[in-house]
C-alpha cells in the first residue's frame, strides 16, 4: 500500500502512486488529505502487508510529520502484534534539518528513509549540510542526488517525469527501484549497489566521469560484474 501525503485532487504526487499500482509495486494507495497520520494506523492494521511506502513531496516531507507518521506506525505494529515497517520517500523535504532531533533512525518501524533532492541551486532544494552526520551516514538513508545521474530536476520535475511513459525518465528508474526494494525486501547495502549501477549506466550515456565508489559499489550486483569490470578497465587506460 502507498501512503501519500499532500492536497487531495489531481496532483503529481496520487498520480506517481498510481503508476506504482499499475506496474504491480503496490496493492493500493491512500490520500491523507488533512495531512494527520492516525488514520493510516487503522489503515495498516487492516492490510495483510507489513511493509508501507509513504511518498512525502515538499511539505509533506516535513520531519515534524514524518515523526507523527512513524508514531503512528508504531502504534498499529503494537496493537495488530505485526512486523508494520514504513519507508518514507521524501522529494525535496521542507525543513529538512528539524530530522536532527525528532527522528529516531533505530526505530524497528522505520525502514529505509529515501531523499530525493532536485538540481544544486535549484529553487527549494533542501540543505542537506543542515543534517547531522550521523543521520547522513546512516545505512537507513539514501541521499538521491540529480547531479548523481545528469539530471537537472527542478523542484517541480521528479515525480512529473514519472508520468509520462513516452519519454525516458531516469527518475521513473529510480523511483521503480525504490518500490521494487521495498517490496523485494533489499537491504540498505543492496540498493545502494543497484542504484549505483544506474548511475554508472547514466554516467555512459552521457559520458560523464564515474565515481571509482560507484564501481566499488556495482561489482557486487551479480548480473554487473562483467560490465564494471570493463568499464574499470576502462577507466584505468584513460
Amino acid at each position: 500500500m502507498l501512503w501519500l501525503d499532500f492536497n487531495c485532487g489531481n496532483n503529481v504526487t496520487a498520480e506517481s502512486a498510481k503508476i506504482l499500482v499499475e506496474h504491480g509495486y503496490a496493492k493500493d494507495y491512500q490520500e491523507l488529505c488533512d495531512r494527520n497520520p492516525e488514520r493510516i494506523g487503522t489503515r495498516m492494521q487492516e492490510e495483510a502487508g507489513t511493509r508501507f511506502i509513504g511518498l512525502h513531496y515538499s511539505l509533506g516531507g516535513r520531519p515534524q510529520l514524518i515523526a507523527s507518521t512513524l508514531s503512528t506506525v508504531a502504534q498499529a505494529r503494537q496493537k495488530s502484534g505485526k512486523g508494520l515497517v514504513y519507508y518514507p520517500v521524501l522529494v525535496d523535504p521542507f525543513d529538512i534539518e528539524q530530522a536532527n532531533t525528532l527522528l529516531e533512525l533505530d526505530a524497528p518501524h522505520l525502514g529505509q528513509m529515501f531523499i530525493v533532492l532536485s538540481a544544486e541551486y535549484s529553487l527549494l532544494r533542501p540543505n542537506i549540510e543542515g543534517l547531522r552526520e550521523g543521520i547522513r551516514d546512516s545505512p537507513k538513508v539514501h541521499l538521491i542526488y540529480a547531479e548523481d545521474f545528469g539530471e537537472n530536476w527542478g523542484h517541480f520535475d521528479e515525480l512529473e517525469s514519472v508520468l509520462s511513459a513516452d519519454n525516458v525518465s531516469r527518475f521513473r528508474e529510480i523511483f521503480f527501484l525504490i518500490a521494487e526494494t521495498v517490496v523485494n525486501g533489499y537491504s540498505s547495502a543492496d540498493f545502494e549497489k543497484r542504484l549505483a549501477l544506474l548511475k554508472i549506466r547514466f554516467a555512459l550515456e552521457d559520458s560523464r566521469p564515474i565515481s571509482i565508489a560507484w564501481l566499488q559499489l556495482a561489482q557486487e550486483v551479480p548480473c554487473a560484474k562483467g560490465s564494471t569490470r570493463t568499464v574499470a578497465a576502462n577507466i584505468e587506460n584513460r
